[in-house]
């Protein structure tokens, strides 16, 4: 008789809620926040964090009317059933690990309580400054999609320069062969005289 025992590993799950009061900022040239939602250096930091954003009235947010960025994690974010989710790819572990999303809103979409007198292009340019975005970047993608872009580009370019030249010679040969077609062509339909043409007249 055998027994075959088992070792259950217990996972707990902590659940956290709070409130965070006036979060998003109403500014000069749009609305939003830059805010970090996990912090470096906590004693219990988090292995895996997921957020997501939507609105209260159920407007519905996208490419269109919205601006995503994350800083301080490995990991992605964009917009899905008009909500923003932003997602960890990998544990936070180090004490520098953090969870910030920046959240850009079209004017009109709410109506903030707290203003801040000045444009949202400034929060941007101080929370890309050091980071990987580009400075000039107001897209709504990370900035591995906006290299990811690039190279797409860069590798159809580099096939448009490979293949032109050949197309070109291609076409040249075809042109040629034509060419030498139809003048085979008018040689073989052309009237030969084997006699002087004038012979007759000569007489």
């Amino acid at each position: 008789m055998s027994f075959v025992g088992a070792l259950a590993v217990w996972r707990k799950t902590l659940c956290i809620e709070y409130k965070i009061d006036q979060l998003v900022g109403g500014y000069e040239d749009c609305d939003g926040f830059n805010f970090q939602f996990i912090n470096p250096g906590m004693g219990t930091l988090p292995t895996d964090v997921t957020v997501k954003i939507t609105m209260q009235d159920g407007a519905k947010l996208d490419e269109s009317n919205s601006g995503i960025w994350t800083f301080g994690f490995q990991g992605q974010i964009y917009f899905e059933n008009g909500q923003v989710v932003a997602y960890t790819e990998s544990p936070l572990s180090s004490s520098t690990d953090s969870v910030i999303i920046m959240l850009q809103l079209n004017k009109g979409l709410i109506h903030p309580i707290r203003i801040v007198d000045e444009a949202f292009e400034a929060v941007k340019a101080q929370a890309f400054n050091g980071s990987d975005y580009d400075t000039k970047d107001t897209g709504d993608v990370t900035s591995e999609a906006a290299e990811e872009d690039i190279g797409i580009v860069a590798t159809i370019l580099g096939w448009v320069i490979m293949v032109l030249p050949i197309l070109g010679i291609i076409l040249f040969v075809k042109r040629k062969g034509k060419s030498k077609k139809e003048i085979h062509t008018l040689y073989k339909n052309a009237d030969y005289f084997r006699e002087a043409p004038l012979r007759e007249t000569l007489r």
